[in-house]
């Protein structure tokens, strides 16, 4: 990676008539130019001619947590430069481990609110990992295994809500919608096995440019079968609900195979975890259901109404009546209940 990264750097430079002395020139006026990374997408050799330039530093100096990047506008080009504590960041990457070595349970739900308790916000944590300095060393790229563990199993979770709304969408004859939220499955699904492979980039605009590129980049440790799979079901999607079945089968299977690799605790079929109100997040039980008030909204009734069968975990899905897969897919859509994982039961909701 260490390798694929110092390319593209130059190849991004490279390809814009500049080298680092011109970001140094640049950055100067801020902050240490020693202290300089060049990251983003200039690293992950997917920029455009149109991206942005994205620079950080990493400082001695107190930095404020209110900070915005610094925009500038030199020979044509469009620069961006922010920057962050060194004490910071090493504490940032501390925690990184810490959840890289937690069960995965606890480290989606810690990862979730990572933004609220550190100072360097987690897409920045990505591209400190990545970043190239002028004399093409990546000082932080040691962090990648942790951040490969970490990220992959947040969209791995993403994953699964999405496989679980096509399933309810199905169940509430919405065909269109099952199929839209298997694509945005199989987004996560890519973003999560190029993030074990080594690749990590949360930004979803790049996904599918970094899918067909990774076929061909043999330092990854992606499976061919796997790719292949994941490729076929993306080009069959696009048929339409003609295919939803079949597709939903093999994602359910893939969902599974990923699971086992990466968190094979899930396989247990944790409860799903609920949202009542704006507040609080508690485990679904057997007396509380949801219900379609008549001002269009849905909220978690106190006593199951006759009929209404309660989803208690994943497998349950595919057993709902179609009304009540209904409401649980409107619940999910009106922000009142979530299948995700990210969120500790009775934790506070954002």
């Amino acid at each position: 990676m260490q390798d694929f990264v110092k390319k593209n750097a130059q190849d991004f430079l490279g390809a814009r008539n500049i080298g680092f002395n011109f970001l140094n020139e640049v950055a100067s006026r801020q902050c240490d130019p020693g202290t300089l990374l060049l990251t983003s997408s200039a690293v992950h050799g997917i920029a455009t001619m149109a991206s942005d330039i994205d620079m950080l530093c990493v400082v001695d100096e107190p930095v404020s947590t209110e900070q915005m990047a610094t925009q500038i506008h030199q020979e044509g080009l469009h620069l961006e430069l922010l920057l962050f504590n060194a004490a910071d960041v090493h504490l940032a990457l501390g925690e990184l481990t810490s959840l890289a070595q937690s069960p995965a349970l606890i480290c989606l739900q810690n990862y979730s609110s990572w933004d609220k308790r550190n100072k360097v916000p987690r897409k920045y944590v990505e591209r400190l990992v990545y970043g190239v300095t002028n004399d093409l060393t990546t000082p932080y790229l040691s962090a990648l295994g942790d951040l490969c563990v970490v990220v992959s199993r947040k969209d791995l979770d993403v994953f699964r809500v999405n496989v679980a709304c096509s399933r309810l969408a199905q169940r509430s004859d919405e065909p269109f919608a099952a199929i839209g939220y298997l694509m945005n499955a199989l987004t996560a699904a890519m973003n999560s096995l190029l993030s074990m492979s080594g690749w990590v980039l949360s930004n979803k605009k790049w996904t599918l440019r970094r899918w067909n590129k990774s076929r061909d980049l043999v330092f990854l440790d992606l499976c061919p079968t796997t790719w292949t799979e994941v490729s076929a079901l993306w080009a069959d999607l696009a048929k339409g609900p003609a295919v939803l079945d079949e597709a939903l089968s093999r994602i359910e299977t893939l969902l599974q195979q990923m699971t086992d690799r990466l968190a094979p605790e899930l396989l247990r079929d944790e409860p799903f975890t609920g949202l009542q109100g704006n507040v609080a997040r508690y485990p679904l039980h057997g007396q509380a259901a949801l219900v379609c008030a008549g001002n269009g909204y849905v909220r978690l009734a106190e006593n199951v109404p006759a009929g209404v069968t309660l989803a208690q975990c994943f497998a349950d899905l595919c057993q709902l009546p179609p009304l009540s897969a209904l409401e649980h897919l409107q619940a999910i859509r009106a922000g009142t209940w979530s299948p995700s994982l990210q969120r500790q039961s009775g934790a506070s909701a954002s």
